[in-house]
């Protein structure tokens, strides 16, 4: 247990990471495009932050409302954009925020800037559809080799029950069930750095 469950944490932590930054990168296009838009028909930057928290209803759209409460109150903006930083630790969002910046304390095309931020976004998802392509049977195998000691072990407790409890409750049989975790841990290892050395 000692050992076991802080990879639980890491591996749920890891796991709430990548569905968070997933949904960013779903949504976040959406609010640029009616960001953009809204910045087109006249409206100013706080309004159009405003517009867009109003039409979506996620995350994303949360956070752009947030930001511009945030403003409309009198609050500085470059404390207000570093904090929306936070939430969002991504690349594309850094380069968004700082756009914004830049563009309350000194104006600018902040349209194009939008623009080409949602292009570069557009073009990241493609390459990333393409990784998932090429290591799809990858993660596949590596789901089935995973679930394989988990079933021995299922079939093993009604075919030979003796071998099991020997296996899970004997002093004697722990040592193979201590590899048996350990390697999945390492097979799982060795294949996520495969898959993430995939360009």
């Amino acid at each position: 247990i000692v050992l076991i469950f802080p990879l639980e944490c890491l591996l749920f932590y890891k796991y709430m990471e990548g569905r968070k930054k997933k949904i960013f990168v779903e949504n976040f296009p959406d609010a640029l495009n009616i960001l953009s838009g809204a910045i087109s028909s006249g409206q100013s930057i706080v309004h159009a932050f405003e517009y867009v928290g109003s039409q979506l209803n996620n995350d994303v759209g949360k956070e752009f409302k947030i930001i511009s409460e945030r403003l409309l109150i009198g609050e500085n903006p470059d404390d207000v954009l570093e904090r929306s930083g936070t939430q969002y630790p991504y690349l594309e969002y850094f380069f968004f925020i700082s756009a914004i910046r830049i563009n309350i304390s000194r104006g600018g095309q902040l349209k194009d800037i939008i623009n080409k931020i949602n292009r570069l976004m557009f073009e990241s998802r493609s390459l990333e559809k393409k990784k998932n392509s090429l290591t799809a049977e990858s993660r596949m195998s590596a789901k089935i080799l995973g679930a394989l000691p988990i079933g021995f072990l299922f079939v093993l407790k009604f075919i030979s029950p003796e071998d099991f409890d020997f296996v899970m409750f004997q002093e004697e049989g722990r040592p193979i069930f201590y590899y048996l975790i350990c390697s999945e841990f390492i097979g799982f290892f060795i294949i996520w750095r495969i898959i993430k050395g995939v360009e």
